[in-house]
C-alpha cells in the first residue's frame, strides 16, 4: 500500500529532522530550531516540520511529537513572525511571501491534529492562523510575484476560513483564484514562475517551470478543488496534471531541464517545494494513470533518500555532498497529507497503467515554451528552445537535447544550469570537495576572442520540426546571449530504438556529459562510450579530459563522464543505442 511506504518514510525522515532539533541552550534563538547538517544554518521555513510532526504523533501515539511541534513553533514566533500576521522567509532575509506555506501547515495542524493539543498551544496557533490570514488578504504583492505564491495563496486563506469561520478568508481566497487565471494556458501547462509573470520571450515562450507547477501551485489547487467542492475547478486542475504528466519520466523524476526555475530543480521536484504525491493521489480514482505516477515518484524519493534526509538529487549522496534538510521538511509535508486524508489507501502493487512518456511515439510540440518530447520504444528524450530567462545563466536554449532517458538505462542527459551559481541563498547548496563541478549541458563549446561561447546560449536558434526529425540551426553564443559568425546545427533522428544526433560547427568541441553512477562500470574507448543499457558511438574521436572519472553538477545532481565529440571537419554523427 501506498500509505505503509509513506509511514515508514514520513517516520524516517522526521526521527531524523527531531535529532537535529536544538533544546536545552537557554537562548530562544536557537532552542526549537533545527540545525541544517549541508549548509550549517537554520532554514526559517522549518517551521514546516510541525504539520508532519503532528501527524506523527498522531499515529504513534507518542508525546515526543508534540513537544517538538511546540518548540518548533516557539522558535518561529521569537525568530520569525513580525507581529503583523506576516512571517520572514529565514531570519536573514526579508522576504516574506512564504507566510503562504507557514498558513497552510499551521491550518493543517488544527484541521487535521487539533483535537490532541492541549487548550492554551490551538489557541496559540488559531491566533497566529487568524493574523496571518488578515495579512494575507490583502497581501497584494503576491499578486505579481511568482504564480505559486499567488494560487496557492488561495489555499491557505479557504483553510483560514474553514479553521475560523472568517468569511472575508474565503471571499479573499476566491479574488486570488481569479486573478491568476491567466496563468492556465491552452495545453494545460501553468504559466507565471517568472518576473514579470505576463510578457513572453522573444522566441513567444510562456514563463513555465515543471518543478514548482507539480510540486506547489497544482498541489495547492488540488487540494482547494476538493475543499471547496469545486467540480468546475477539479476538472480544470485534472487536465493540467493530466498534462504536466508529459514530463513525468518512468522513474518517477520530473523533466525540467527547460524550466524558468531549473536552478533549483532536483530531478524529483524543486528544492523548497511540497511534493507532487499528494496531488497525484488527490485524482487517482478519477484518472487511473495518477496511481502509477504516485507510485514511481514515491520509489524516486524513497532512493534519493541518505541518511535518512531527502537528497537535493541521485548522485548527491555518492559525490559526497550532505542532504540539505530543506527538501525533507517540506516534503515531509505531503507525505503527512497523503495519510491526514485517506489518500494512500492504493495498492500499488496491482497492475498499474503506463506513464505517457512510456506510450508516446513521435514528436509531442509545446511551443509555449519551444520545447519537444520525442520518444521511441526504449527512449524518450527533450530538445528545447525556450528562452524566458528568469536569472543569468539559468536553462539552456538553442535547440539542445536537454534531456536523453533510456528505459533501460535511466537518465543518459540531463541539462541543468549554464554556469551554476547561487540565485537564492538559503536555498541553495553550495558544493564541497567535488573536484570537477563542471555544467552537464550537452553542448558545442567553442573559445573565440579569449571568451566562451556556446550553443546552449544562442536564444535564437532556428528549430525545424517534422514527424521524426528535429533540425537546429544556429550561432553560438556568449553567456549573456551575444551572438558570433560561427553557426551550428543539430539534426535529432528519433528511431524506434535508437536516436541518432547529426552536429555540425565552424569550430568548437560538442561535449557530452554521459550519465553514470560512480558505481556504474563504463567502457570507454576512442568512438564508444557504454554502460549498462546504453551505448554511444560517435563517427569522430572522443577524448574523455578526465578518463572515467566523474564530474558533478548540483542541479539536477547527477555524476556524469565528459566526453568531448572532436568535430572532424566541423561534423560528427553520433548514434544513442539502448539495449
Amino acid at each position: 500500500m501506498i500509505e505503509d511506504r509513506c509511514k515508514a518514510l514520513l517516520s524516517r525522515w522526521c526521527e531524523r529532522l527531531r535529532s537535529l532539533q536544538v533544546t536545552g541552550t537557554g537562548d530562544r534563538r536557537l532552542d526549537g530550531g533545527l540545525l541544517c547538517p549541508a549548509c550549517q544554518i537554520m532554514h526559517g521555513r522549518a517551521q514546516d516540520a510541525m504539520y508532519p510532526f503532528l501527524t506523527m504523533a498522531s499515529f504513534t501515539n507518542d508525546e515526543k511529537w508534540i513537544e517538538s511541534a511546540e518548540a518548533l513553533f516557539d522558535w518561529a514566533d521569537y525568530n520569525l513572525y513580525l507581529g503583523n500576521g506576516l512571517y520572514l522567509n529565514d531570519v536573514n532575509l526579508e522576504w516574506s511571501g512564504t507566510t503562504v506555506f507557514t498558513t497552510v501547515q499551521l491550518c493543517d495542524c488544527i484541521l487535521h491534529h487539533g483535537d490532541i493539543l492541549d487548550a492554551g498551544f490551538r489557541k496559540r496557533i488559531s491566533e497566529r492562523i487568524m493574523a496571518s490570514a488578515q495579512a494575507l488578504s490583502v497581501y497584494e504583492e503576491l499578486k505579481e510575484n511568482n504564480i505559486n505564491y499567488l494560487l496557492s495563496n488561495a489555499l491557505a486563506l479557504y483553510e483560514a476560513w474553514m479553521v475560523t469561520g472568517n468569511d472575508r478568508f474565503r471571499d479573499a481566497s476566491g479574488e486570488f483564484l481569479e486573478s491568476g487565471g491567466d496563468a492556465f494556458l491552452s495545453n494545460g501547462l501553468i504559466a507565471g514562475e517568472g518576473h514579470p509573470r505576463e510578457p513572453l520571450s522573444p522566441r513567444g515562450c510562456s514563463p513555465v517551470d515543471i518543478g514548482y507547477n507539480v510540486e506547489e501551485t497544482l498541489v495547492s489547487l488540488a487540494r482547494l478543488s476538493v475543499l471547496s467542492g469545486d467540480e468546475k475547478l477539479q476538472e480544470k486542475i485534472g487536465h493540467c496534471i493530466l498534462a504536466h504528466l508529459d514530463f513525468l519520466l518512468p522513474d518517477g523524476g520530473w523533466d525540467n531541464s527547460f524550466g524558468t526555475r531549473n536552478f533549483k530543480w532536483s530531478y524529483w521536484g524543486s528544492r523548497t517545494s511540497d511534493g507532487s504525491l499528494e496531488m497525484f493521489l488527490t485524482f487517482a480514482d478519477k484518472y487511473p494513470v495518477l496511481k502509477t505516477a504516485a507510485s514511481r515518484y514515491l520509489g524516486l524519493l524513497e532512493k534519493c533518500t541518505h541518511s535518512d534526509l531527502l537528497a537535493g538529487g541521485p548522485d548527491y549522496d555518492a559525490m559526497g555532498q550532505s542532504p540539505c534538510i530543506h527538501h525533507t521538511f517540506t516534503h515531509a509535508k505531503s507525505l503527512a497529507a497523503v495519510i491526514d486524508n485517506n489518500l494512500g489507501l492504493v495498492d500499488d502493487g496491482e497492475s498499474l497503467l503506463s506513464l505517457p512518456r512510456e506510450t508516446l511515439r513521435g514528436i509531442k510540440r509545446f511551443e509555449n515554451i519551444s520545447t519537444y518530447v520525442a520518444s521511441g520504444e526504449k527512449y524518450t528524450a527533450t530538445v528545447t528552445g525556450s528562452d524566458w530567462r528568469y536569472c543569468e545563466c539559468d536553462h539552456t536554449s538553442g535547440g539542445t537535447l536537454s534531456l536523453l532517458y533510456g528505459n533501460a538505462s535511466g537518465p543518459v542527459l540531463a541539462a541543468g544550469m549554464r554556469k551554476y551559481w547561487i540565485v537564492e541563498y538559503n536555498n541553495m547548496q553550495i558544493p564541497r570537495l567535488v573536484k570537477h563541478h563542471e555544467c552537464v549541458v550537452p553542448r558545442i563549446e567553442a573559445e573565440i576572442g579569449g571568451s566562451i561561447y556556446s550553443s546552449m546560449n544562442d536564444s535564437f536558434a532556428r528549430i525545424g520540426v517534422y514527424d521524426d526529425r528535429i533540425d537546429v540551426d544556429g550561432y553560438l553564443a556568449s553567456y549573456d546571449g551575444q551572438r558570433s559568425s560561427s553557426k551550428y546545427s543539430f539534426i535529432y533522428h528519433f528511431r524506434r530504438e535508437s536516436l541518432t544526433v547529426e552536429v555540425a560547427a565552424d569550430n568548437g568541441t560538442f561535449i557530452v556529459p554521459f550519465i553514470a553512477h560512480p558505481d556504474d562500470d563504463v567502457v570507454i574507448s576512442e568512438k564508444m562510450l557504454r554502460r549498462k543499457g546504453v551505448t554511444m558511438t560517435s563517427s569522430a574521436e572522443i577524448i574523455f579530459p578526465y578518463g572515467k572519472e566523474r564530474i558533478f553538477n548540483m542541479i539536477p545532481g547527477f555524476a556524469a563522464v565528459r566526453a568531448d565529440i572532436m568535430l572532424s571537419g566541423g561534423k560528427a554523427v553520433l548514434e544513442f543505442d539502448f539495449s
